[in-house]
């Protein structure tokens, strides 16, 4: 009988948090970064700035599984893996 292995950070969902309105957001990442610092966590979420159907972009924060606990903790839902660009072809 063939057994998995053991759980690890990176295993489980991503959470997203809504920051809001991009001219309003600084301040809600500004909290989330500073409680980053004060769990002592080496990883970060990652931001990116998406159309909703509102009439401003909103600033969008993305937690890796590793950072799922301080991610509910400021109200964050589960989600899929944010879609990222490729990386640029070398020259």
């Amino acid at each position: 009988m063939a057994h998995s292995p053991p759980p690890t950070p990176h295993d489980g969902p991503w959470h997203r948090i809504d920051l809001g309105d991009l001219d309003f957001a600084a301040a809600a990442l500004d909290e989330l970064l500073a409680a980053l610092r004060a769990a002592g966590s080496t990883d970060a979420p990652i931001t990116r700035v998406e159309s909703t159907t509102g009439l401003h972009c909103h600033l969008i924060a993305y937690f890796p599984p590793s950072l799922a606990d301080l991610a509910r903790t400021h109200g964050a839902t589960p989600c899929t893996p944010p879609l990222l660009p490729p990386p640029p072809a070398p020259p």
